[in-house]
């Protein structure tokens, strides 16, 4: 009789352990960063990265960055565009990007941006209207007034670099810069330059050969005032996103999520356990029940497993 009663309290808290540690995995979320072998596919979950290799180089200008630190099997960090369905994931200036986003920046390769910034060489920026891109930058050269100069004579100058940025707001491109030489502005196109115009990580070199350039009329100049006038210093903003190494749970825990693994430990690690506490604790008391010792042993188990469960919500939130 008593291995009997043994045996089913030991059942009964092997189900509730199974129960807890299932409603953990759940609700904590169970999406884990995963890189292949050959680092040609990175996942998220459902949500599957490939390797993009610009053949222009690219920069951040979106306003944050969502940073999951050392989730990879190397320890390495993941960096990304959105907290939820990001479009672009990267590994230490390495990008991977979904298949809308792939999309996305062969279309600002070629030339076809979403919207524009003009940045100084200080790295201060400011949007720039389609329109007066259109007026300023990109009116060809027909009719207007070109002047041929060594790169190197441009090194130096003070310039300012249209960038093209994806339909994400996240990815720019370097499309041109325009140059102040002896008081005037001359604007270099740099998607209509061959390949020798550029270093191997596909800037714009200064060391040697010649290149054409658009003087900008007074109208142009004094259409870029405002635009000037509005150029500051953005910094991004990091954002640390939360995950957990251990119990197989990895990722991030979101808002809803949280909440939703909070109830749940609530309820498997403390209101489903109490009870047996309170029987374990009051029924060695009673003549009628007997088996003091086992009554015991159920309260220490009972007690024993509210404690892990505190251990798991501290480690999990």
């Amino acid at each position: 009789m008593k291995l009997k009663m043994t045996k089913r309290i030991f059942c009964l808290l092997s189900c509730l352990l199974v129960c807890a540690l299932l409603s953990c995995t759940a609700f904590a979320g169970e999406a884990a960063w995963s890189l292949s072998y050959d680092e040609e596919t990175l996942t998220y979950g459902e949500i599957t990265f490939t390797l993009y290799e610009p053949y222009f180089p690219l920069r951040v200008v979106g306003d944050v960055v969502y940073c999951y630190n050392y989730v990879l099997n190397d320890y390495r960090s993941v960096d990304t565009n959105a907290e939820h369905d990001p479009t672009y994931a990267d590994i230490y200036d390495v990008i991977y990007t979904t298949e809308r986003g792939r999309e996305a920046l062969d279309r600002l390769m070629e030339g076809e941006a979403d919207s524009y910034m003009l940045t100084s060489k200080y790295d201060a920026s400011a949007p720039i209207s389609r329109e007066l891109v259109n007026y300023v930058f990109l009116a060809g050269t027909n009719g207007r007034e070109t002047r041929t100069f060594d790169v190197e004579d441009l090194e130096d100058a003070l310039y300012y670099t249209l960038l093209g940025v994806d339909e994400y707001g996240y990815y720019g491109c370097a499309y041109g810069a325009v140059y102040l030489v002896e008081g005037h502005l001359y604007y270099v196109h740099y998607m209509d330059l061959g390949n020798q115009y550029f270093d191997a990580y596909g800037n714009f070199s200064y060391r040697r050969g010649t290149v054409e350039a658009v003087r900008l009329t007074k109208d142009q100049r004094l259409s870029l005032k405002n635009t000037e006038g509005e150029m500051i210093y953005r910094p991004l903003e990091y954002v640390t996103m939360e995950h957990s190494g251990g119990i197989g749970i990895q990722g991030t825990v979101d808002s809803s999520s949280r909440s939703a693994f909070t109830t749940g430990m609530v309820v498997f690690g403390f209101l489903i356990p109490a009870p047996l506490l309170m029987v374990g604790l009051l029924f060695p008391r009673s003549a009628k029940r007997g088996y003091a010792k086992y009554w015991y042993v159920l309260a220490g188990i009972a007690a024993l497993w509210m404690l892990l469960s505190v251990l798991l919500m501290v480690i999990v939130l």
